[in-house]
C-alpha cells in the first residue's frame, strides 16, 4: 500500500535466493538486514553494473565457533533495474543474463531470482502506467494498434496462448500497453473508457464502437498503401494501382515538408487543404474508377474496397491539424516486443502480463521522449512503494523529465 513516507530503499517483500545461489544474500535487497550484526564489510569494485560490494558475513554456528561466508551485497538501484532493461530494452533473456553474470564475475544467481525482480519492478510500475493512461485519456488525440504475444496459461495445454498488447499512445507523448488475454473489442473499450478526442487506428472492427459518444474515429493512411503496395508487388504491371501508390507517397511528402519547415497546427492544416486535398479527391476518383472496371479475380479490388470504406475517417486528415498522416509511430513502439518475442520467447504466466505491459510502457514512453530509462528507473524505484498514491502523476516519464529540465534550467 502507498503511504505518506518516502524512504531511499525499496520495501519490498523479501526475495529469497534459490538454494543453488551460493551465499547471495538478497534479503529485502537491503543492506543493513542484509549484513546483521556480526558482518563485516570490504568494498569493491562494481560487477557489471549489477552488484556493488563484496561482503563478509560471521555467522556463530556454536559456542565459541564462527563461520566466515563470502558473498555480495546488492545495489538496490541496480538490482531493480539492471534485470529490466536488459531484458526489455536490450531484449537479452533472463538465462542468458544468468550466465553472463556467472562467466564474468563467478557469480550464481538463478533464472528465477532474476525473474522475481524482474516481476516485483514489474508490480511497482503498474501505479504509474496507470498515471500514464489518464495523461492520455485527458489529451484529444491516441493512436491504437496491437501485437500478438505468447503467455503460458492453464486455457490452452502443452502450448502457449495468445495473448496481445494492446498499444495505446500519443505522438511525442506516453506509450502505454494494455495485456489482454484476446483480441476482442472489450480490450479498448475497457482502455479508452469514455475518451472524446480523436482515435487513430486502422480497420480492424475491434475500435469500432468503443470511446465515448464524442469521439472521432481517424484511419491509418499507411495501411490503405500497404494493401495497394501488395498489389503492386502481385502484378507489377498493374499502372492503376501504382499510381494510386505514387499519390499516396506525394501525401506523405507533404506531411515531410510540413515537418521540416516547423509548421503550426494552423499553418500544416492550411498546407493540407492547398495541397493535400486535391491529391485525396483524384486518389478517390481513381479508385472508384477501377473498381468498377475491374475483373473478379484482379489482386486489388481487396485494398480499393479497404480505403473506400474507411475513406471518411481517412478524410479527417482534411479536419484536424494535430493528426498523423500515419499510424507509424504506434507499430514503431511495438517492434521492440517483436525482437522481444524472439529472445525472451513468451510471457510466463497470465499474472506476469500486465507486470511486462507495464515495464515496456515505462522502456518504450522514456525512448519516444529521449530519457535515459535507467537514470529514470534509478530515480523513481527506490521511493516508488511508499509513495502517496494521489502524487503518482509526478512520476510518469513526462513529469520527471519536465521537473529534470526545471532543475537543470535552475541550475544554469
Amino acid at each position: 500500500m502507498l503511504t505518506s513516507t518516502a524512504p531511499t530503499t525499496l520495501s519490498a517483500p523479501p526475495l529469497q535466493a534459490q538454494k543453488h545461489d551460493r551465499h547471495v544474500f538478497l534479503a529485502q535487497i537491503l543492506g543493513h538486514k542484509l549484513l546483521g550484526p556480526n558482518a563485516s564489510l570490504s568494498v569493491g569494485a562494481e560487477l557489471q553494473g549489477f552488484l556493488c560490494r563484496r561482503v563478509r558475513r560471521s555467522d556463530k554456528t556454536g559456542p565459541g565457533e564462527e563461520k566466515e561466508k563470502m558473498g555480495y551485497l546488492f545495489c538496490a538501484k541496480c538490482a531493480q533495474r539492471r534485470p529490466v532493461v536488459s531484458k526489455y530494452a536490450d531484449h537479452l533473456p533472463l538465462y542468458r543474463q544468468s550466465a553472463r553474470l556467472e562467466r564474468e564475475t563467478g557469480l550464481e544467481l538463478s533464472r528465477a531470482t532474476l525473474d522475481g525482480l524482474v516481476m516485483r519492478v514489474g508490480e511497482l510500475l503498474r501505479p504509474i502506467t496507470l498515471a500514464m493512461r489518464q495523461e492520455l485519456l485527458s489529451g484529444d488525440y491516441i493512436q491504437a494498434d496491437e501485437t500478438p504475444v505468447g503467455v503460458q496459461s492453464e486455457r490452452a495445454q502443452g502450448k502457449k496462448h495468445q495473448a496481445y498488447l494492446w498499444q495505446y499512445s500519443r505522438p511525442g507523448g506516453a506509450v502505454v500497453f494494455d495485456f489482454r488475454l484476446g483480441r476482442e473489442r472489450e480490450g479498448p473499450k475497457r482502455f479508452l473508457g469514455n475518451f472524446a478526442g480523436i482515435l487513430q487506428s486502422d480497420g480492424y472492427a475491434a475500435y469500432d464502437h468503443v470511446g465515448g459518444p464524442k469521439m472521432v474515429h481517424a484511419a491509418c493512411w499507411a495501411h490503405a498503401r500497404r494493401k495497394f503496395f501488395q498489389a503492386v508487388e502481385l502484378n507489377p504491371e498493374d499502372q492503376t494501382a501504382l499510381g494510386i501508390v505514387v499519390q499516396m507517397d506525394r501525401l506523405s511528402e507533404i506531411e515531410t515538408q510540413a515537418r521540416q519547415e516547423a509548421l503550426s497546427p494552423e499553418d500544416r492544416h492550411s498546407l493540407r487543404l492547398e495541397k493535400s486535398k486535391p491529391l485525396l479527391d483524384s486518389i478517390k476518383s481513381r479508385i472508384e474508377a477501377a473498381r468498377s472496371d475491374a475483373l473478379p479475380r484482379a489482386c486489388w479490388p481487396k485494398p480499393a474496397n479497404y480505403t473506400l470504406t474507411l475513406w471518411t475517417r481517412l478524410r479527417r486528415l482534411l479536419q484536424y491539424p494535430v493528426l498523423e498522416l500515419s499510424n507509424n509511430l504506434a507499430e514503431n513502439a511495438m517492434r521492440p516486443v517483436a525482437l522481444g518475442r524472439r529472445n525472451w520467447i513468451h510471457i510466463g504466466s497470465e499474472d506476469a502480463g500486465p507486470r511486462a505491459a507495464a515495464i515496456v510502457s515505462i522502456i518504450e514512453t522514456c525512448r519516444r521522449l529521449k530519457i535515459p530509462v535507467r537514470d529514470y528507473l534509478g530515480s523513481v524505484l527506490p521511493e516508488l512503494s511508499d509513495f502517496p498514491i494521489n502524487r503518482i502523476a509526478e512520476l510518469t516519464p513526462s513529469a520527471w523529465a519536465a521537473k529534470a529540465a526545471t532543475q537543470n534550467t535552475a541550475a544554469t
